[in-house]
């Protein structure tokens, strides 16, 4: 069964590798951190291997925009 995961820091380091990790077990994954083209790049990487994932702008300690981050992959199914 698949899920929407949603992963903060997603544009390198663990982020990175757990997105495109858990987007190849066949889950949704939706990437979100401040490097809005580098979540892109890393978006089209797991579109290519045949994954799901959408990107995110945001910087999660000053943003509001947190609430987006999660409630957006919901409203796009």
């Amino acid at each position: 069964m698949s899920k929407v995961i949603v992963i903060t820091g997603a544009s390198d380091g663990i982020g990175e590798g757990s997105a495109k990790l858990l987007a190849k077990q066949g889950n949704l994954v939706v990437l979100g951190a401040r490097r809005e083209k580098r979540l892109e790049e890393i978006t089209q990487v797991i579109k290519k291997d045949g994954g799901q994932a959408i990107a995110f702008a945001v910087n999660v300690p000053a943003d509001t925009a947190i609430n987006e981050l999660v409630m957006r992959p919901t409203s796009q199914q």
